[in-house]
Order: structure tokens, then sequence, then C-alpha cells
């Protein structure tokens, strides 16, 4: 669903993994955040999850669709994201995506905002701390 003017999704695609393989997107992040002043890397970031409809209905669960956990710098920009099933819970994606997150290491990141949905202790939905 690429706009007319682009080439084949193939080629787009192909690009893509390139970037991403080289670092590319990392390294575009962190300029945008020196251009806007901030250090390369983060001392704080967003975690949120959002669910989306698509894909088959699953009619054990009653859920239709995929939730995307994502981890954001104070200026929107991504550091992290993981997909996974809607019927996941909120803590659990938070994991999934705090683990990957360890990976990238944020050396300065110490301070991560969230909803109630996740919490540090203890949660909602039967998480272990």
């Amino acid at each position: 669903m690429l706009p007319h003017d682009f080439p084949p999704w193939q080629t787009v695609y192909g690009y893509f993994g390139c970037f991403r393989d080289d670092g590319v997107w990392e390294q575009i992040n962190d300029a945008l955040r020196e251009e806007a002043g901030r250090a390369a890397q983060p001392s704080a970031a967003i975690i949120d999850s959002q669910s989306v409809k698509c894909g088959a209905y699953d009619r054990f669960k009653m859920i239709n669709g995929k939730k995307r956990h994502i981890l954001v710098d104070v200026l929107g920009l991504l550091l992290a994201v993981v997909v996974h099933k809607a019927n996941e819970q909120d803590c659990k994606g938070a994991r999934k995506l705090l683990s990957r997150a360890a990976k990238k290491s944020f050396v300065r990141l110490q301070l991560i905002w969230a909803d109630a949905a996740i919490t540090v202790n203890r949660s909602p939905c039967g998480c272990p701390p």
C-alpha cells in the first residue's frame, strides 16, 4: 500500500532491511535528538501500548488483532517496539519490550513513564514482580 510514485514494494522493503541491519534508523534518531539539543542517548522514555484490529478472529479468546508496545523518548522518537497478539496482557508485553530495549544498551535511560496497567512492584494482570 505504498504511494503510486514509489518503486515496487520489494525494492522499498530491501532498502528498509539494509537500513535496519546497518543501524541507519538508530543513527537518524540520534541525529534528530542532537538537532533538538538533546543528548544522543535518552535519559527518560515513555512506554505505551495500542491494540489494532487485523487478521483472523480468535474464537476462543474473542480477540481480533494485534497489540504493539512502544518505547519512545520524550521527543517521541522510537527506541523499541514489540508486536504480539492482542490478548496478551500489558505487563507481559511491557516485559518483552523492556527486554528488547535492554539489548540496545540505552546507558543513560533512568526514568520510564507508564500508565496504570504497567506497575513496578505489582501488576493487575498477575505478572510476577
